[in-house]
C-alpha cells in the first residue's frame, strides 16, 4: 500500500454550499516538555539510535498495530488597501484517519475523513463552500479462484484489486505486515523530519534551530525571518516584504511506538511598490498558513473480520 492511501485517504467527495461554514482554527498540539537543549550532533545520533530499535525497522513480526492521523490546516490570504480589507480567501482543512493491522487475520483496514471549507470575499464576491470526503479500504489474504492472494477492497465503491498472488510456501504474514510497516514508518516520521537539517549541516544553518531531548521525546524548533521580493522578470521587483517561519516538531520513540506532533506557521507580508495586475501601489498582501499534525503508530489489540471478496468487482 502506498503512503498516499493512508494520508490522502479518500473516495466519496461531496461538494456543498452553505451560509454557515465552520472555518477550523489551528493551534499547537499539546507537546510534552521539551527537556534539556543539546547539540545537534548528539540530537541526531541519539534519535537515530532509538529509531533503529523501533519494531517498524526490525525483521521481527510486529503484532497488532494502529496508526492514527489528525491534521489541521488553515490558509488565509488577504489584501488591504488604505487600511481596509478588500479581499480575503480562506481554505481550512481537517483530516483524520486510522490504519489498523490485525496480525492474526492478516488484515489491514484504512479509514479516513477529510473536511475542507473555503470562504471567499472581495469587492464582487462573497461565498463559501465545503467538501466532505470519506474512504474505507481493506487489505487482506483470501482465496481467489485456485490462488491464495492479497487483495485490497474499496468498501464504498465495491471494487477490489489483487495486489499479489502467493507462491506455495511464500510468507503471507511478512507481505501484509510490510504494507503497514512501510506506511507507518513513512507517515509517522516524515512530518518530524520535514525541516530537520542534514546531519552534516554547518553552523550558519543550525543558527535558526534549537534541539532538545527529554528521555523518549525529541523536540526541535526552527524560527527564521527572511526578506522577500516579488519580481516578474520584465518590470522588475513589484513588491517587497518578509516571510516569518516557525516550526516545532516532537517525536516520541519507544520499541513499539512512534508518535509525532508538529506545528508550522508561515506568515508572509508584502507591500506593492507600484500598480501591478489587480494590485495598486501601497496595497499590502498577507498570507498566513498554519498546520498542525499528530500521527502515531502503536501496538494495540486489533480484530478485523475479513470480507467476502465475491461481493466486489475484482480487478485481477
Amino acid at each position: 500500500m502506498k503512503k498516499a492511501s493512508i494520508i490522502t485517504l479518500l473516495a466519496m467527495p461531496l461538494l456543498l454550499s452553505s451560509c454557515n461554514i465552520k472555518i477550523f482554527r489551528v493551534s499547537e498540539p499539546r507537546f510534552a516538555r521539551a527537556g534539556n537543549e543539546i547539540a545537534f550532533s548528539d540530537f541526531y545520533s541519539q534519535l537515530e539510535e532509538l529509531r533503529t530499535k523501533n519494531d517498524l525497522f526490525l525483521d521481527a513480526n510486529i503484532g497488532d498495530k494502529v496508526l492514527s492521523i489528525k491534521n489541521f490546516e488553515n490558509e488565509t490570504d488577504t489584501t488591504e488597501r488604505e487600511s481596509s480589507e478588500i479581499r480575503k480567501n480562506i481554505v481550512s482543512v481537517k483530516a483524520d484517519g486510522t490504519a489498523k493491522y490485525d496480525c492474526d487475520n492478516l488484515t489491514l483496514q484504512v479509514k479516513g475523513n477529510t473536511f475542507t471549507a473555503t470562504e471567499t470575499k472581495n469587492e464582487t464576491d462573497d461565498n463559501n463552500s465545503y467538501t466532505d470526503e470519506e474512504t474505507e479500504k481493506l487489505t487482506f489474504v483470501t482465496t481467489y479462484g485456485e490462488d491464495i492472494v492479497c487483495a485490497t477492497a474499496n468498501i464504498y465503491a465495491y471494487t477490489a484489486t489483487i495486489n499479489k498472488v502467493f507462491a506455495e510456501g511464500e510468507d503471507k504474514k511478512q507481505y501484509v505486515e510490510s504494507q503497514y510497516k512501510l506506511a507507518a514508518a513513512l507517515g509517522a516520521l516524515l512530518p518530524f523530519y520535514a525541516k530537520l537539517p542534514p546531519e552534516n549541516s554547518d553552523e550558519s544553518v543550525l543558527a535558526d534551530y534549537q534541539f532538545y531531548r527529554n528521555g523518549k521525546y525529541f523536540t526541535y524548533v526552527f524560527e527564521k525571518t527572511e526578506t522577500t521580493h516579488l519580481d516578474d522578470g520584465e518590470l522588475g521587483i513589484y513588491a517587497d516584504g518578509e516571510i516569518k517561519t516557525y516550526f516545532k516538531a516532537q517525536v516520541e520513540i519507544t520499541n513499539n511506538k512512534i508518535a509525532t506532533k508538529t506545528y508550522l506557521k508561515t506568515n508572509r507580508q508584502v507591500s506593492f511598490i507600484f500598480d501591478y495586475e489587480n494590485n495598486r501601489e501601497g496595497d499590502v498582501n498577507k498570507l498566513i498558513n498554519e498546520q498542525s499534525m499528530e500521527i502515531s503508530s502503536v501496538s494495540k489489540a486489533v480484530k478485523i473480520k475479513p470480507i467476502d471478496l465475491s461481493k466486489f468487482d475484482v480487478i485481477a
